[in-house]
């Protein structure tokens, strides 16, 4: 599992992913710093993996940035490359306004344990995907916010998901 967890979660994916939601906003990193006062040289040590790249604090902060850019991303996608990929988003204040009523440290709680469920789940599946139901269109299986994870099945084996609960990507 530890093989696993470095591989996703390396500097390098990290600052890889980094980088991709930052292009999403089209702000240089002198823009970012004179925006939300993230220093020049750090985005740059985090989008290098210098000095071992992004961090758990830095996630914290730079999403709040790419929030503000209307780009909606995870800790855990920024880190581990769990979960959705970052999207522009128009309803993003809206649902950061209905979890206020959790805790930081429900939130940390929940999302910690998501993470370490689909790190399991994609080292004993390695055709996993997981995805967060971001609609209402799976209602009643399925409630906007919840992780689905399953694994993908390919040409011949398409056919196995014939009268199953499926999301198809």
């Amino acid at each position: 599992m530890e093989e696993i967890i470095d591989e996703l979660s390396s500097a390098q994916e990290r600052a890889r992913r980094l980088k991709t939601c930052r292009d999403m906003t089209g702000l240089s990193r002198d823009a970012f710093d004179k925006r939300y006062g993230i220093p020049r040289g750090t985005i740059q040590n985090w989008e290098t993996a210098r000095f071992g790249g992004l961090t758990v604090k830095g996630a914290r902060i730079i999403i709040k940035a790419f929030q503000a850019e209307n780009i909606k991303v995870t800790a855990q996608w920024l880190l581990h490359g769990l979960g959705e990929s970052p999207e522009f988003s128009q309803k993003l204040s809206q649902k950061i306004n209905q979890r206020e009523t959790l805790t930081e440290a429900q939130l940390t709680y929940d999302s910690n344990l998501i993470t370490q469920e689909l790190l399991f789940f994609r080292q004993n599946n390695p055709n996993s995907i997981d995805l967060v139901i971001t609609d209402d269109a799976m209602t009643p299986v399925y409630q906007e916010s919840d992780y689905v994870a399953g694994n993908r099945l390919y040409m011949d084996d398409i056919d196995l998901a014939i009268g199953q609960y499926c999301i198809v990507q």
